[in-house]
Parts: structure tokens; sequence; C-alpha cells
């Protein structure tokens, strides 16, 4: 039966499908990017609301589990617009008729759609040579960002690569972040990668990091504000700049305590991670932060959907969870063991993704009770 097949995978063998509390998975076909070029003009979608304050206080969860691709498939980030309009990115290899893995990938980034998954596969060049695609963005069914070398835009109907000099095949992408209405997207990475989007042009353009550090993260508000982590590994200085909806960018504050890894903001009120601990900005013009908390293993990826409602993820088996009042130590409830890296939240609706040690892609749903 089902459950039978699905232990199997988990003791390494072939990932079969089990569910997201949705329905049964099948991984089906390529979408190219070109055959996407051609399809007919979106309808207009209407953007998911502002998050709201949960009626729950409450750090329970249930949990279901599925896998995408075969065995030495890579997944690194996903975006979610809600239970059957999911996103994942990465690299996802299927197996061919005789059963060994083919060398070609058959995607790169891979959509739910409360049935099944499909996959996408293209770069920016518009050869199949499809490489590790990176953090996925999601805002509405019409608002979606993935990225890599590039940032690529999914309307509802087709992609869209955007491209530049100086970070197209470049130094990388590393996360993404954009408003409700579409007209303020910004884009970081490493090597002072950071680049803005002007609705007027439909294009992205750079902006100039003043030290030599590497862009982790980006959150922004519905003005246009932007604000972006950043630092230096090598002498564990970090930064947040500023860029204002005009595009001129400022150093907001010096971090002290080393490198900005993540970026969010609670009732405009903003926050950092650094390593492993979170911590909150109390006067930028003095440099001032308070410790939330330190944590066993470093943070990868934090999600603010709600003042009640906030999600870090670490490199081990467990997430983070903020009620409102509290954080605590939730472990994630996979028979085996896997390393959760990034995260999306929507509502009561905790998204994960990671690997197990035997390199199967794993993406973990856990709802909030």
């Amino acid at each position: 039966d089902r459950r039978s097949r699905f232990m199997e995978t988990v003791k390494g063998m072939h990932p079969m499908k089990t569910t997201l509390n949705l329905h049964i998975v099948a991984l089906l076909f390529v979408l190219p990017l070109i055959s996407a070029c051609e399809s007919p003009s979106p309808e207009p979608v209407e953007p998911r609301p502002a998050a709201q304050v949960l009626d729950s206080t409450s750090h329970d969860f249930v949990w279901d589990f599925d896998t995408v691709g075969c065995q030495l498939s890579t997944i690194n980030g996903i975006g979610a617009v809600s239970t059957t309009d999911i996103w994942v990115t990465g690299k996802f290899f299927e197996k061919d008729s005789t059963g060994k893995t083919d060398p070609i990938p058959r995607g790169n980034v891979a959509h739910w759609n409360g049935n099944e998954w499909t996959y996408h596969g293209f770069n920016s060049s518009g050869l199949q040579s499809w490489y590790l695609m990176d953090d996925a963005f999601a805002r509405s069914a019409d608002n979606i960002w993935v990225c890599g070398g590039s940032p690529f835009r999914w309307d509802g109907v087709r992609w869209k690569t955007y491209r530049y000099d100086g970070f197209y095949f470049g130094s990388g992408i590393r996360a993404i972040w954009s408003t409700m209405d579409q007209q303020h997207v910004c884009a970081v990475g490493y090597k002072r990668s950071c680049v803005l989007y002007s609705a007027a042009d439909d294009e992205f353009h750079w902006v100039d990091i003043p030290r030599d550090q590497h862009c982790y993260s980006v959150i922004g508000k519905e003005d246009g504000t932007m604000f972006v982590g950043a630092g230096n590994p090598d002498n564990g200085e970090g930064h947040v700049y500023r860029i204002s909806p005009e595009g001129e960018l400022s150093t907001y504050f010096r971090c002290p305590d080393g490198i900005v890894m993540n970026v969010w903001l609670v009732n405009d009120s903003l926050f950092v991670s650094s390593d492993k601990a979170i911590l909150s900005l109390h006067d930028p013009s003095k440099d001032h932060l308070w410790e939330v908390l330190t944590t066993r293993k470093n943070i990868v990826k934090v999600v603010a959907e709600a003042p009640n409602n906030i999600v870090a993820t670490t490199e081990g088996d467990y997430f983070l969870h903020f009620n409102g009042s509290t954080w605590k130590e939730i472990p994630v409830a996979y028979p085996k063991s896997v390393s959760c890296y990034d995260v999306s939240v929507v509502g009561r609706d905790v998204y994960l993704v990671g690997h197990t040690p035997e390199q199967y892609c794993v993406i973990m749903h856990a709802r909030r009770l």
C-alpha cells in the first residue's frame, strides 16, 4: 500500500510520492521556457492579502511530507501561494526506463498544483544545460520569482528572463523580494550583487554596494523601501543597507556581532539574524542590537508571516517558531534525519525544503493547530 511504499523511500530506496496533505503526487512532464512564452496573456490575479495575526498561540503542528525528483536531486528554495500553488527550486533528476538516473536533469523548478508536480527547465542563455536554481519567492499566482544566475518571473502563464550586466550568469542571486503590486523588486547575491527592478522599463538595474561584501537577504515594505542584509565572511563585518523607493542606497546600520544573514520586519521593526543569533534593532544611529535568542545551529532563513507567526530554519532537523510571546524549537516529524533549508509560510501552513543524508529532496508541510 502507499504507506509501505513511503517507508521504502525513507529507508533510502526509490523516492515514492506521498501526500502534501492534498492529493497523490505524480511527476509528469517538462515545461520548457520556449513553449511557456507562446502561451496567451495571463488573466489578472488578485494578490494574496497581507498576513493577519492568527487566532492561535499554539506551537503544535501536524505534518505531511513529499519528495521531488530521484536520489541526487537538489532542492534549495520554496515559495508558496496556497496549498495548491507551490514552487520549489534546485535541480531535479528522474530515472529512465532502465531504472537508472537520467544524467540530463528534468528541470530546475517544479510546481505543485494540488494534484501533481510539473517540471520547468530553463536558464538565461536558452540552453537546456539547466544549472542549479536558488531562491523561490511567491506573493500571488501571477507574482512568482525564482533565481539563480538571473531572476525569472512567472506571470501566471509564462516565464520572463531578466538579464543585465554584472549579474547575468555572474555571481549568483541568493534572495529576491517583491511588493504585492509588483512595482518594486530587489534581488541580491554574492560579490556585492544588488539589483533593483524598474517598472518603467521592466528591467533590473545595478545598485552599488559600497563595501566588499556578499548580500545574503532582502526584505521590503509595500512602498518600495528595501533593506539588504550583507557581510564579509573574511572579516566578520556585517551591515544592513536601506534602499529608498526612489532607488537611493544608504548604510542603515553596522552589525558588530557578525555578518547579517537575514533581515525581516515585524510591525515596521527590523530584526536580523547573524549565524546562531536572532537580534532586534533598537537604535540604528547607535548600531545597537538586542539579542532575542541564540540557536544550536546556524540560522538559514527567517520568514515573518505575522507578529505571532515567525519561522526560522536552521541547518538541523528542526525549526524555530515564534507564537507572539515565545520562541520554541519544533522538531521535524520526518522518520529519518533531514536538514531544513528554505521556508515559506502561508497562514497556518509552513513549508520547508531540505535533504536526507542519502540526498533525497524532501518537502515538509507543517499545519499549525
